[in-house]
């Protein structure tokens, strides 16, 4: 948890994000939890892990009557993970072809409205952000401009 000290850059975004209404959890190399555009990446035993969390948490906010979120800070669940590194301490920008275009009505495509080609695949660390090329341009944009802010000249 953190205090924003200075806001470096903002942007509006147009139209609905890539993957907007999407939730997915895939048994592939890792296990892959896909929530609207985001892909976090975890090994087995931090998918139980967190997958019993979410149920330990959703026990709790009901016991303390399903409150809204609001002004008040409740911690539902915390976990120690990533106990097993996956081994991915890497920035990496992918353009990507939409599989889901090559392969509707084969593959499950529920939350899948995106109908460009492309699509950037963003890889920060074991989190994974999927954006349309003119999202990816704007994000660009606002952190050359933030980091133009945040450079303070030597003396």
């Amino acid at each position: 948890m953190g205090q924003t000290i200075t806001r470096l850059a903002d942007r509006k975004l147009e139209g609905k994000a890539v993957f907007n209404n999407r939730f997915v959890v895939e048994i592939c190399e890792k296990v892959h939890v896909h929530y609207r555009n985001l892909r976090i990446i975890l090994s087995l035993k931090d998918w139980i892990s967190v997958a019993q969390g979410m149920a330990d948490a959703l026990k709790r906010w009901e016991k303390l009557g399903s409150p809204d979120p609001g002004d008040r800070h409740i911690e539902l669940c915390r976990k120690e993970v990533a106990c097993d590194p996956i081994g991915s301490d890497d920035i990496a920008i992918n353009l990507n072809r939409n599989l889901y275009l090559l392969n509707e009505g084969k593959i499950f495509a529920e939350g899948a409205e995106l109908s460009d080609q492309t699509y950037i695949h963003l890889k920060v660390r074991d989190q994974r952000l999927e954006l349309s090329l003119s999202e990816f341009n704007q994000l660009a944009d606002a952190i050359i401009e933030a980091k133009d802010k945040l450079c303070v000249p030597q003396s």
